[in-house]
């Protein structure tokens, strides 16, 4: 195999917080609600209270409507093409470069911190440390360090340095106007961050093609004992294929007894002055080398790879586009996922490839929130340290458990969309007797590796260092078209919610939660009224939770200036006036721009705005060191970074960290119930318990304990 197969994890379950409510109107909310025996006067009056912003039926089939128009699957999950690579991903559909090949379907969650739950990368203690993506966007400030667990399109296809096809389009959608935290007890129990589009980045994508995503050939470095050392990068595949289009078109000017010499020669050259993954592209014989299509793009990296056709794909593979985001009916339950084609009852509407996480209590947050190393504006927004009092990171809403086990399966696909409904209580559109019309089940019929890994103890299965299991959530009726899909999460998950829903107060003042302003709005209507110089601040400071970020990013001259700046400016550059500071220490930041860098890769980092101009719309402002990434040398020796000319659009707000709702105190956590039968009675807590040390003098009460 000359390519990686990594993230071939992905596919996901939700397990989010779900409220059993909607019908399509607040008469029959109430209606329904007070049929129920098990709720509480205080409980009826909490969901009451919050049915009074329930979003409309018609808006919710607008929001699918245009997702259900294909009446074919166009994309796949399927095994990989590269040797032992478990899972990768295909189209059945041609796209030209620049196309979408997938919508944002599912939402990306933020993991915060995982430096210091997860200070050990040698030895993980949860799959999900290899398959996170550095956040951007939004999800920069959320937390000291911040990833995203990108679902689908971000953990399900593999890499191939020379193949790489598609990328995401931009920053990932944001939407922090679902809930509102002082009347919604779902607050901050999903997440806010909507995913991203998919496109066909870096060239045209073949139909039946599978789809490499870039992860940055970075990501091999550093994996040499995985064997990624042995993984040629492109430039080595272009170097080879040049090496080869000179050795054939010479092989075809000459004697044909003279091709097996010629191309020994060559090889020997190549030993020396080559590396060996260069070498290992070269064919080993003449007519190895004669039969490549040296005419078609990409030729080398395509021969070392099978064609797949669709009828293979159809057959093998499994769709997982039939789900389309939309807003839930269930008012709590933020998205939603919807049928975009109809799904026979007993069909696989998604599979579920899991992430697995032996101890789900590496997803406690109950130490002092991290401050060491803050520099600058961002650490104002941090404030002395507190006790997180038991927060859980929001990634535990979205796995599956059982309540007799710490282990935790994290599905990574669109299956996160899909809610909650039981015949326990009513729910949904189809009124009490209905119940859910999705389950899981273990996918041991077109996965290799699942019947396997069932088998595996306890001890066995925390060692795996990569996905071994894949659950599919199939249809117990057939789902028609824009219906939306739920799942049971199991009696133990709705009894944790009632009982959240009947304690939940909102935000009281002194607990840093109480001044709020969402940042999704005010950024999409680009409100200049909240880009604030620091003068405007004092005089009219923004909400608590609100922070000021650039785009900006080190460039190459960046040495040079340092270098000419004296060192009794650094240290007296606060007596100086703003003339002054700005000629010792100002640059043009005009070219700080999205499209500059590609915006998908815009990085933002904290700033202070000094001084605006309206009518140019450009402004000063100061940057400051962004947490998470090493220190730069500006930082390390008390430079001021300031930049003049800076476009205002490309300041935006940003949630400061452990502000915006994922971070409430008393928002919802409870994992996804995996159904008993489901659950392997091995990796069950009982059946890993100590026996009890038993003596002849309390051997009969030892015998009745047991």
């Amino acid at each position: 195999s000359y390519v990686v197969g990594a993230r071939n994890i992905a596919d996901a379950c939700h397990c989010s917080n779900r409220n059993h409510s909607t019908r399509s109107s607040k008469m029959r909310f109430i209606s329904c609600f007070s049929r129920v025996a098990a709720f509480t006067p205080t409980s009826f009056l909490l969901f009451l209270l919050v049915s009074t912003s329930f979003a409309d039926d018609e808006k919710t089939v607008a929001d699918v409507a245009d997702a259900v128009t294909e009446s074919t699957c166009t994309i796949y999950v399927a095994e990989s093409t590269i040797p032992n690579a478990g899972f990768g991903v295909y189209t059945t559909k041609a796209f030209k470069k620049g196309d979408v090949i997938i919508e944002a379907d599912s939402p990306s969650i933020i993991i915060a911190d995982i430096d210091k739950y997860q200070p050990d990368a040698e030895e993980p203690e949860w799959q999900h440390v290899n398959y996170l993506w550095m956040a951007y966007g939004q999800g920069s400030f959320e937390a000291r360090s911040t990833h995203e667990s990108v679902l689908t399109f971000g953990s399900i296809p593999n890499f191939h340095p020379a193949l790489k096809s598609a990328g995401p389009s931009g920053f990932e959608r944001y939407d922090d106007t679902m809930f509102d935290r002082f009347k919604d007890p779902g607050a901050g129990a999903v997440s806010y961050h909507m995913g991203h589009d998919f496109v066909a980045k870096y060239r045209d994508v073949e139909a039946n093609e599978e789809i490499f995503v870039d992860y940055g050939e970075h990501w091999l470095d550093g994996r040499d004992s995985e064997g990624f050392d042995k993984v040629p990068r492109a430039q080595e595949f272009e170097n080879a294929e040049a090496v080869i289009g000179l050795l054939v078109q010479t092989m075809r000017e000459t004697a044909s007894d003279m091709a097996e010499p010629m191309l020994h020669l060559a090889r020997g050259v190549l030993e020396l002055y080559a590396n060996n993954r260069t070498l290992s592209l070269i064919p080993d014989t003449s007519s190895e080398l004669l039969d490549l299509d040296l005419a078609s793009n990409y030729f080398l990296a395509r021969s070392k790879l099978p064609r797949r056709s669709e009828e293979w794909i159809r057959t093998n593979g499994r769709c997982i586009d039939n789900i389309a985001p939309g807003r839930s009916t269930l008012r709590q339950a933020g998205m939603g996922g919807f049928a975009k084609r109809l799904l026979k009852k007993g069909s696989v509407i998604v599979p579920a490839p899991v992430l697995l996480i032996a101890n789900s209590d590496i997803l406690n947050m109950d130490e002092d929130q991290p401050d060491e190393n803050l520099l600058g504006r961002f650490a104002q927004y941090i404030g002395k340290p507190k006790k997180n009092a038991g927060r859980k990171q929001l990634l535990l809403n979205y796995c599956l458990g059982h309540g007799d086990s710490k282990v935790l399966f994290c599905p990574q696909s669109n299956a996160a969309l899909v809610n909650h409904c039981s015949v326990r209580i009513p729910c949904g559109e189809k009124g009490p007797n209905e119940g859910p019309n999705a389950a899981f089940r273990w996918a041991t019929d077109w996965d290799k590796s699942t019947a396997a890994t069932l088998k595996l103890s306890l001890e066995e299965l925390s060692k795996q260092t990569s996905r071994g299991l894949t659950l599919e959530l199939y249809a117990l009726r057939d789902v028609l078209p824009g219906e939306e899909i739920f799942l049971d999460y199991g009696e133990e998950w709705e009894k944790a919610w009632m009982d959240h829903v009947d304690r939940w107060e909102p935000p009281k003042g002194g607990g840093g939660f109480s001044s709020y302003q969402g940042v999704a709005d005010i950024n999409d209507r680009r409100e200049d009224s909240f880009i604030r110089t620091i003068s405007e601040e004092k005089a009219n400071p923004l909400p608590a939770n609100i922070m000021t970020g650039c785009i900006y990013w080190e460039t190459d001259d960046d040495f040079e200036w340092i270098e000419s700046i004296d060192e009794d400016d650094i240290e007296d550059w606060k007596l100086y006036d703003d003339e002054t500071i700005l000629e010792t220490f100002g640059q043009s930041g005009n070219n700080f721009t999205g499209t500059a860098i590609g915006k998908e890769f815009a990085e933002y980092w904290p700033c202070a705005i000094y001084m605006k101009d309206e009518a140019n719309r450009t402004a000063v402002v100061r940057i400051f060191q962004t947490p998470g990434n090493d220190e730069t040398d500006w930082a390390s020796q008390g430079i001021p970074r300031f930049l003049t000319d800076y476009p205002m659009s490309s300041i935006m707000l940003f949630h400061g960290p452990y502000k915006s709702d994922q971070h409430l105190p008393n928002a919802f956590r409870h994992h996804v119930g995996l159904h008993d039968d489901l659950f392997p009675e091995q990796w069950k807590m009982h059946a890993n318990a100590a026996a009890p040390v038993c003596n002849d003098d309390d051997a009969e009460t030892c015998s009745t304990s047991l």
